[in-house]
């Protein structure tokens, strides 16, 4: 589903030979895909998570890279780096 829609959005709708809308970038379909299935109220509290991600006296490296993967995939600016 995701691809299909990857898809259709890349390449354009095409009548006659020409593009009709705009081609999407990977980042902008990501970006479009994040707004459609995460509300920006979620997103920016996995942001303030992420901000504040501290590896605690409990808190084995798996956990805390586990964690810090899990809320990196909504810093889209940050994970791109």
């Amino acid at each position: 589903m995701i691809l299909s829609y990857w898809k259709s959005r890349h390449l354009g709708q095409h009548y006659e030979g020409q593009t009709l809308g705009l081609e999407l970038t990977w980042s902008k379909f990501l970006g479009e895909l994040r707004a459609k299935l995460y509300p920006i109220t979620v997103q920016r509290q996995k942001e303030k998570q992420f901000s504040e991600l501290r590896m605690t006296k409990n808190m084995t490296i798996i956990q805390y890279a586990r964690k810090f993967i899990e809320l990196s995939r909504f810093i889209l600016d940050f994970a791109s780096i």
